[in-house]
């Protein structure tokens, strides 16, 4: 009873010839003896304790996670009565599970696995025996996740559009930008590294984040879009003198061309 299922036990009477079969025969077998050494010597008997092939080329399946997910990996057409578990660098990463003769799932923990790509073996035992490694391995991809390292704000000088931009996501992902920092979802059709707000009359405060390939984000940045509001400009004309309404700040034009040094108050008109 101590051992699985599916190991063959089997008795060989060598004087008779009989092999019985202790699973399907058992528990008992009759036999003689007489006073012949062959019925009762030490050689009359031999048990074969015979133990199932181990299919190490089973298929296993995983799928690429994120850094700090757990890792889960298939084993398709376990074997009954077999112990499997996975090792990376020559180390257990998983606890032992039990094949049904179906497909079983093994996890990986978090902290056992490193950024980019880690090689999984699946090995397999069966009463304590010594394990056997699977034909192939598997190249399981932990991808790391990433965050922005930099925000670069934006402003624009009365109601306006600005431009925002951030930086820190891997070539093959992208950007998430959110309205506030406790939104659920994120601006739809906004993933590019730059963000053109709509028309703002006020300063607002976008977050920007950054997702790998696989589609996990890291934390949300603040980024600012600053709206500089002021009174429009007004000019009196006292003959061939122009006087703006501002004080200091001012830039005078000819024709949409800058006025080289005309930033006084006021400008005499020569032309």
């Amino acid at each position: 009873e101590t051992f699985n299922d599916n190991i063959e036990l089997r008795l060989l009477d060598n004087f008779t010839g009989t092999t019985f079969d202790i699973r399907q025969d058992g528990p008992t077998y009759q036999f003689t003896v007489s006073a012949d050494v062959n019925t009762f010597g030490k050689k009359r008997f031999k048990l074969y304790v015979t133990y199932p092939e181990v299919a190490t080329d089973l298929l296993t399946a995983s799928e690429d996670v994120c850094s700090g997910n757990v890792a889960r990996i298939t084993i398709q057409d376990s074997q009954e009565g077999f112990q499997y578990y996975w090792t990376t660098k020559g180390s257990t990463v998983s606890d032992e599970i039990a094949g049904t003769g179906n497909d079983i799932e093994l996890t990986i923990p978090a902290d056992k696995l490193t950024d980019g790509e880690n090689a999984v073996v699946v090995m397999a035992s069966i009463a304590g025996c010594s394990a056997v490694p699977f034909e192939s391995s598997l190249k399981l991809n932990a991808e790391k996740i990433y965050t922005v390292t930099s925000a670069k704000p934006g402003k624009t000088c009365g109601e306006g559009q600005v431009s925002l931009s951030v930086e820190g996501a891997p070539v093959n992902g992208y950007y998430n930008w959110y309205e506030s920092i406790e939104s659920t979802n994120p601006i739809e059709g906004q993933n590019g590294a730059v963000f053109v707000t709509p028309v703002l009359n006020k300063t607002k405060t976008y977050y920007a984040a950054a997702v790998n390939a696989l589609g996990c984000e890291g934390g949300r940045v603040e980024v600012k879009a600053e709206v500089n509001a002021f009174d429009e400009v007004a000019i009196t004309m006292d003959e061939q003198k122009l006087t703006s309404s501002y004080g200091t700040g001012n830039q005078w034009f000819f024709n949409g061309e800058p006025i080289e040094g005309a930033n006084e108050q006021f400008i005499n008109v020569t032309q």
